[in-house]
């Protein structure tokens, strides 16, 4: 089984930018569950949720989830 890893690059950026995790759930159109589980690694973000999460943050996709582009 696969101990969940937080997403501190996610965390940070979100948190920097002004909003709390709430707020930017509902910038994304997602739930706070959802973003909640991202941060806190329970569960991978889709492609679509990266790219909107850099378009929102103004941040590279791989300075927000350097996990997740190390995967081939």
């Amino acid at each position: 089984m696969k101990v969940p890893v937080m997403n501190k690059a996610l965390k940070i950026a979100i948190y920097a930018s002004g909003f709390n995790q709430r707020q930017f759930a509902f910038a994304m159109g997602v739930s706070s569950t959802l973003v909640s589980n991202i941060v806190n690694g329970f569960k991978r973000p889709t492609e679509e949720f990266m790219q909107k999460s850099a378009l929102i943050l103004n941040r590279k996709i791989s300075d927000l989830f350097p996990e997740d582009n190390n995967e081939s």
